[in-house]
């Protein structure tokens, strides 16, 4: 621990823990500016489905809102590999420096407690499945789906 404190008054090792955390911040950031745009963009497909009489049109309207789900769930897919990017070079830095996630984390990245509730893969079938994110995406596109076979 008297280790952790000597370093903690490095400059670069301030510097390199203040940029890791603004990363992320940054990436989650954008990533809930989307997802609000995506429910915005998708409830104005909705509203505009339930005016449309003409079967071709609405077809259209729920093609567009399938792929807006999926366009989004590409993104996601790309700025969780972005997160886990920048991760990796925390690994890393801790590694070098003697350091262990437990006790030097660069922020708080989703994870559960350590608990042993649940197994391992349950936690991250948890996680990757019912995020946020992930899950409402998918129930847009499912429902999507739905409609858009309702009216073949």
């Amino acid at each position: 621990m008297d280790k952790l404190k000597n370093n903690l008054s490095d400059p670069y090792t301030i510097t390199y823990c203040d940029s890791i955390r603004k990363s992320i911040k940054n990436e989650t950031d954008i990533n809930h500016i989307r997802i609000n745009l995506v429910i915005i963009l998708e409830g104005l497909l909705f509203s505009g489905l339930t005016q449309i009489k003409e079967n071709k049109i609405y077809l259209l309207i729920c093609g567009v809102g399938m792929l807006l789900s999926i366009s989004y769930l590409f993104t996601y897919w790309q700025s969780s590999i972005a997160i886990k990017f920048i991760l990796q070079r925390w690994d890393i830095f801790l590694a070098e420096n003697g350091y262990i996630w437990e006790t030097f984390p660069p922020v708080f990245a989703g994870h559960m407690s350590t608990s042993n509730i649940f197994s391992e893969q349950l936690k991250y079938l948890l996680i990757s499945v019912f995020s946020l994110y992930r899950f409402i995406p998918i129930v847009f596109l499912f429902f999507w789906t739905i409609l858009f076979y309702y009216k073949l």
